[in-house]
């Protein structure tokens, strides 16, 4: 592990999509964490860029709302909180808007004797990656020296990108302004205590050799939620559950048990992270037919917002192997959803005659028969809070690299492309259910017409 930088000057933060989903539900209690925690140094500033036209009052009453109905703690520090934040209205694809944001923070900057981290979280769709990396980098290159543009760090949320080539081409769009050391590409499931557990457990010393990696048959990896997408239909049509949980999550979760229960020696942390992924089998188009699944739930298309011939899918199931291990063949199931019938987040490898299960959600434990083993911490931060630290501190170890994020893609294309071409399958049981309503209908309307109702 990098030793970190130690963190005693503010840091300005700009937050791109600070309306969006995921800041209600989890990185603004981040955010007021690391606040309380006093992580934000005196001096350090959040610059909400946003399209409405809003002052600061109206930003903080935004968000105080969403703070007094999440009952968040220690209200009486509210507004001392709040008063970090402040507005800039513009739009990804205006220059001018970047040129008034970046003088802001130089602005902002100036009062410091050097130059500070200014860190740009763009909590956006993938399609507007480009405009907002490209403006960043072409007004920040005219308004900052050197040093100070420097400091400049991008907190990218996943999907990076839309696919292999969009991912190739932000990578070049970056290059062009920024080194790879001031990119975060995020995966919030390698900021997981639960996963980082992994680092310090070793499951051969807790339950014996016979448990090597290299002796498993096979792994199977589920992220599965009752809950489904309401109020993100929007951002739910544009990706679907391979790409909201499938080309990173699940991928991320089989590289970090490789990686800290068999990494090659040769290899740093990250680098086996991304040597795990690669070694994955890339499934032809015959394959993708016989091994892997796809529905949509019943429900999905019921909310306001989803096309009745919506082609989305909300669960996936795909069989591959993995080549890891060299000629030995690890087989590799991953199944990821919405709507189903209980939330389960978990890791299960499969010996000849034992199953290992590595439970991330309901409960946090790994077990082996009667054995349970907690996975307990007195670090109960969010993986939020851990992602924006890290960041403060300039630890790049728990986000992606630019490699992993290419085999990511490299295993997710043929998939996506071959469902382009295929209609979803859509969830039978819902089918059959109205199909059994609208028959019971029509045999009830029969009945009361060949058997009227007397009063």
């Amino acid at each position: 592990m990098n030793e970190l930088k130690e963190k005693s000057s503010p840091v300005i933060l700009t937050i791109f999509g600070i309306t969006g989903d995921l800041i209600k539900q989890k990185v603004l209690l981040s955010l007021y964490s690391l606040f309380l925690d006093h992580k934000f140094a005196n001096g350090s500033k959040i610059i909400c860029f946003i399209r409405k036209d809003w002052k600061d009052s109206d930003l903080s009453e935004y968000l105080k709302k969403i703070m007094i109905d999440g009952k968040y703690l220690e209200s009486d520090k509210f507004d001392e909180f709040l008063n970090l934040f402040e507005v800039s209205i513009g739009s990804f694809d205006d220059k001018v808007s970047f040129t008034k944001l970046l003088k802001r923070i130089s602005e902002i900057e100036t009062k410091f004797e050097k130059p500070i981290e200014k860190i740009n979280y763009l909590a956006i769709s993938p399609e507007h990656f480009q405009d907002v990396i490209s403006n960043i980098g072409k007004c920040g290159k005219n308004i900052f020296s050197n040093e100070s543009f420097n400091e400049i760090k991008l907190i990218v949320e996943k999907p990076f990108g839309l696919n292999l080539s969009n991912a190739l081409v932000l990578d070049q769009l970056i290059a062009k302004y920024f080194s790879d050391e001031q990119i975060y590409r995020v995966d919030h499931y390698l900021s997981k205590y639960s996963l980082r557990f992994l680092e310090k457990f070793s499951i051969e010393k807790e339950f014996g050799s016979e448990f090597n990696l290299k002796n498993a048959v096979s792994i199977k990896i589920k992220i599965l939620e009752e809950r489904g997408v309401e109020g993100r239909v929007s951002f739910y049509e544009k990706i679907g559950a391979l790409k909201d949980v499938g080309q990173n999550h699940l991928l991320e979760m089989f590289a970090t048990l490789i990686a800290t229960q068999s990494p090659k020696e040769n290899m740093g942390y990250i680098e086996n992270r991304g040597e795990t992924i690669k070694s994955l089998r890339v499934l032809t188009n015959g394959e993708i037919e016989s091994k892997v699944i796809r529905e949509q739930s019943h429900k999905y298309l019921e909310l306001e917002g989803v096309k009745s011939n919506s082609n989305i899918e909300t669960y996936f199931n795909i069989q591959t192997s993995s080549r890891y291990f060299g000629d030995k063949e690890l087989k590799v199931e991953l199944e990821g959803g919405k709507y189903q019938t209980q939330s389960e987040c978990s890791i299960s490898i499969y010996y000849p005659k034992k199953i290992i299960s590595i439970f991330l959600k309901p409960q946090e434990m790994i077990c082996l028969d009667d054995i349970k083993v907690e996975i307990s911490s007195e670090n109960t931060k969010s993986e939020y809070y851990n992602i924006f630290l890290d960041a403060i501190l300039e630890n790049p170890k728990y986000f992606v690299s630019k490699e992993e994020v290419e085999e990511e893609w490299k295993f997710a294309d043929p998939i996506l492309e071959y469902w382009k071409d295929n209609p979803i399958k859509k969830n039978e049981k819902s089918f059959i259910w109205k199909i059994l309503i609208l028959g019971y209908g029509i045999i009830l309307l029969l009945c009361l017409k060949s058997n009227p109702i007397v009063k």
